[in-house]
């Protein structure tokens, strides 16, 4: 019985908490249908996922926030913050925006990839009007 305690102790001690930032707009599309992307992540990397409450009216912290247009948020992304940026400058990632995992260290980064991977791209690029007839159709 000792010996079984002992595995659990260092299981336990095994166990790490790290956070990934994505920004909130995406949770929903992160998460899939009924949260099935994000269990099977968990299911798959055995780790929890927790992602942070929606902020509403009467929850807001520090009021209400500015509405957002595209390219308007620069958010610093998982650790690539400069070490001289404060927390309370503009870099500083939302506390909406922190997903925290909790589990062994390596199956952590494995979720935390797998999440970042299901955040949408979006790229534009400049199309000259003479070709747009051949991308529409």
């Amino acid at each position: 019985a000792k010996k079984r305690i002992l595995e659990i102790v260092d299981g336990l001690d095994s166990q790490v908490t790290i956070e990934c930032v994505i920004p909130q707009k995406y949770h929903r599309t992160v998460m899939g249908a009924k949260g099935y992307k994000v269990q099977e992540i968990t299911r798959d990397c055995e780790v929890g996922i927790k992602f942070p409450d929606r902020p509403t009216a009467d929850n807001n912290e520090g009021g209400p926030a500015p509405p957002q247009e595209n390219g308007d948020v620069v958010v610093a992304v998982n650790g690539d913050a400069d070490s001289e940026s404060s927390e309370g400058s503009p870099q500083a990632p939302k506390k909406q925006d922190i997903i925290i995992i909790t589990g062994k260290e390596e199956n952590c980064d494995a979720a935390r990839d797998a999440l970042l991977a299901l955040v949408p791209i979006t790229e534009e690029v400049a199309v000259p009007y003479d070709f747009h007839r051949f991308i529409i159709g």
